[in-house]
């Protein structure tokens, strides 16, 4: 007899529980194309780095820090090289995401 036919709960129950923390994953830090679609919305920015097009062709995320419970400060930078990273601040409003000033 198998280790999954003697304790057929455990497995079960190992795969509930990365199956949790797999839906949990969804609610941290904001991904590179939420990061961009807010951007698109956001007028200082939309002058800076173009339209989303222009975004996503030339643009990166480099990172994000949790600054707050939903919130959190992640850096945009050019693809071409060594440059200014631009920080900005996002906060979850529901299920979307919003640049604070």
């Amino acid at each position: 007899m198998t280790a999954e036919h003697r304790h057929p709960y455990r497995f079960c129950t190992a795969i509930m529980v990365l199956l949790l923390m797999l839906t949990a994953c969804g609610k941290g830090e904001p991904t590179e194309a939420e990061m961009f679609d807010t951007l698109n919305d956001f007028g200082p920015t939309k002058r800076l780095l173009g339209d989303l097009a222009t975004m996503r062709a030339e643009a990166r995320k480099t990172g994000c820090e949790n600054t707050g419970e939903n919130a959190y400060k992640c850096g945009v930078a050019s693809k071409a090289g060594k440059s200014l990273v631009l920080k900005y601040i996002f906060a979850r409003e529901g299920d979307k995401w919003r640049v604070l000033p």
